[in-house]
């Protein structure tokens, strides 16, 4: 299966206003709207390369192009809060631009499986992987790297200084995607899963939906209002589902 990992960062709006404290804001205060400044993307269980691109590096319409084409290719997306924000986004952007959409691929969010499965006291990306992986985002100034980014009175040295940490810290982002995407592989289902059996070739009866494993064991059953199933656990990724209907004697 074709698997993309991918994130984007967004520039902040430049807008007018006469104070700090509470400020109204309308549309007729904005000077510069908010937009897409670069990507991060990977296609999961190939190595360990992730691809970036930036309105800095590459230009804009390269840059929103060579994402959108990457996405064409995926049988299925991975993201974190992904999907109320990162594919509107990029559906917006490519709609501004005149540049063909994205077809509907299917999409794993993270964020809503944790959200769904289990309980934190912070659902942030940050804190799940530092809990659960031991793992870091990269550190950064805050806001200021953002500004130092696509301010055009930016001193070129610190421009080109934050750029730098802009796209460490981009492309870390999403190489935290796919042990992410394995810890939480148990809980997907639904909306948030793909039958990689299904994909793969393999009878969808003997493989498992999230891995593809025929690696299978019956370990009791599951009970509905109607049927009663092989309840099925799969020895790799450790995903329990559904198997077959129990024959019930008449």
């Amino acid at each position: 299966m074709k698997l993309l990992a991918f994130d984007i960062e967004t520039a902040p709006a430049l807008v007018y206003t006469f104070g700090l404290f509470k400020p109204y804001l309308g549309p007729g205060h904005i000077v510069e709207p908010d937009r897409i400044i670069c990507w991060s993307a990977k296609w999961v269980g190939e190595g360990k390369k992730v691809m970036f691109a930036s309105e800095y590096h590459n230009g804009r319409i390269e840059m929103l192009t060579g994402l959108r084409d990457l996405i064409v290719q995926a049988d299925a997306v991975l993201g974190y809060n992904s999907k109320n924000f990162d594919i509107p986004w990029i559906n917006a952007e490519l709609l501004l631009e005149g540049i063909e959409g994205i077809p509907n691929v299917k999409h794993i969010d993270l964020y809503q499986v944790q959200r769904a499965k289990t309980r934190h006291i912070s659902g942030k990306l940050q804190y799940l992987v530092q809990r659960y992986l031991n793992e870091r985002k990269v550190p950064h100034e805050g806001l200021q790297m953002w500004i130092d980014c696509i301010s055009p009175t930016a001193d070129p040295v610190a421009k080109a200084k934050a750029w730098k940490t802009m796209k460490k810290y981009a492309m870390h982002d999403t190489a935290l995607l796919e042990p992410a995407y394995e810890l939480y592989k148990p809980f997907l289902s639904g909306a948030n899963a793909i039958n990689v059996a299904l994909v793969d070739g393999i009878d969808p009866k003997l493989g498992c939906p999230n891995c593809g494993s025929t690696h299978i064991q019956r370990r009791g059953k599951e009970f509905t209002a109607k049927r009663i199933y092989h309840r099925l656990q799969c020895q790799n990724c450790k995903t329990w589902h559904r198997g077959e209907v129990v024959p019930v004697l008449p």
